[in-house]
Parts: C-alpha cells; sequence; structure tokens
C-alpha cells in the first residue's frame, strides 16, 4: 500500500454554476424542506473527508446567507470562483488552491445530487482507497457517476484543466489507472438540471416533506 492511498481525503464540492437549464438558483431549491446544495454540503460533512472545499460562483453571496449555518463548519471553507461562466474546470483549479498537498486524495462532488449521502461517500472512498487505482469511478450499467476520486499524484492536472467537463479528461488519458467501482445505489447518478427534476425527486423518492433523519 503506497502512502497516496493513505485515509486523508479532503472534498471538493463544485456549485458555480449559474442553472441556466433550471430558470432559477438551482443551488437553493427546495428538497425536502432544505436548500439541494445544502443536502450535498450536509452529506460531505458527515463523511469521512477530513476538509471540504465548496466552491461557489453565481449568486454566491445569496446562497452563503441562506445556507446559514450550515455552512458555518470548521472542516468547510467555501470559495468563490469569479470566472464560474469559463466552466467546471475553472472551479476546480480555484476549489484545488484551497487543498493542502499533503492530502492524500481529493474527492470531486457536484453540488446538485440530492440523493449523495454520507454512506456513499464512505463507499467510494474506500472502494478508491484499496483498489491500487490512481482514480475511482463510481459505474452502473457502464454509466460513470459520481463522485469521484483522485490521488495526490493528478493534483496538478486538476489544477491546470480547461473547459466544462470537469475532470472527464483526466480520466479517460489515464484510463489503466482508473477503478470503475460497482455501485447501484440511484445517489450517484441522479442529478437535478430542471425543475421538473425536483418534481420527481418530491414524486419517486418522496422529498416532499422536510427530513426527519440525516442523509
Amino acid at each position: 500500500m503506497t502512502k497516496e492511498h493513505d485515509i486523508r481525503a479532503a472534498g471538493l464540492i463544485l456549485a458555480a454554476g449559474d442553472s441556466s437549464r433550471y430558470g432559477g438558483i438551482k443551488q437553493l431549491a427546495s428538497v425536502a424542506g432544505e436548500p439541494l446544495l445544502g443536502r450535498v454540503v450536509r452529506a460531505a460533512l458527515s463523511s469521512g473527508l477530513e476538509k471540504t472545499i465548496l466552491v461557489l460562483g453565481f449568486m454566491a453571496d445569496e446562497i452563503i446567507r441562506e445556507l446559514g449555518d450550515s455552512i458555518k463548519h470548521p472542516s468547510l471553507s467555501v470559495i468563490t470562483n469569479t470566472k464560474y461562466k469559463e466552466g467546471m474546470a475553472a472551479s476546480i483549479r480555484v476549489g484545488m488552491t484551497g487543498i493542502d498537498p499533503s492530502f492524500a486524495r481529493v474527492m470531486i462532488i457536484l453540488g446538485d445530487f440530492p440523493l449523495l449521502s454520507p454512506g456513499i461517500i464512505d463507499s467510494v472512498l474506500e472502494a478508491h482507497r484499496t483498489s491500487g487505482k490512481g482514480i475511482c469511478v463510481p459505474v452502473r450499467d457502464n454509466r460513470w457517476g459520481h463522485p469521484v476520486c483522485l490521488s495526490r499524484r493528478y493534483f496538478e492536472d486538476l489544477t491546470n484543466i480547461e473547459g466544462d467537463i470537469g475532470a472527464r479528461n483526466i480520466i479517460r488519458s489515464n484510463w489503466p489507472d482508473v477503478y470503475a467501482f460497482p455501485i447501484t445505489e440511484e445517489g450517484c447518478f441522479f442529478d437535478v438540471d430542471t425543475k421538473e427534476d425536483i418534481e420527481a425527486l418530491k414524486q419517486d423518492y418522496g422529498l416532499d416533506k422536510p427530513r426527519k433523519d440525516s442523509l
């Protein structure tokens, strides 16, 4: 087992986009009585991640205000990406500035996956740690899911990526070093793009009432 696969992991939540398909501030869409992004942040903070960076951009001040105490956590830092219109890569580059290079790995988490749970995060972290691979991608029926985890040796690549497809090119370029982690949980595959997706959450997953228990 290499030092690169020890247990120290940081999380990078990407939530800077302007949600053009949603038609509003998607990050604040109500899901079971709380903001969509708040659910994702809560999952990350309840997981085995030692440090979490939340990257905001579009309407950042309002989002911070609405999330309130939920983002006032000692292991969470908020960074604003003023160049969020350049695409997801810009948010990754900005977010990576907040991750100490002493961390063994980073998990990239998209802020619009409302069914993500601490258990899913920990499962992907453990799969990455034990796989002997530098990258772990959850997969179901040949479909890539989220979150993805990358070892320290890819930190430099993450700080230099371009475009709006996140780490996908890094993953494709290093496929021999990728562990395709088989997982069935819908939380790895259900993301919110439109208001119809929010309605589907309410109807299909019963997320139309305030939560009583943690994720």
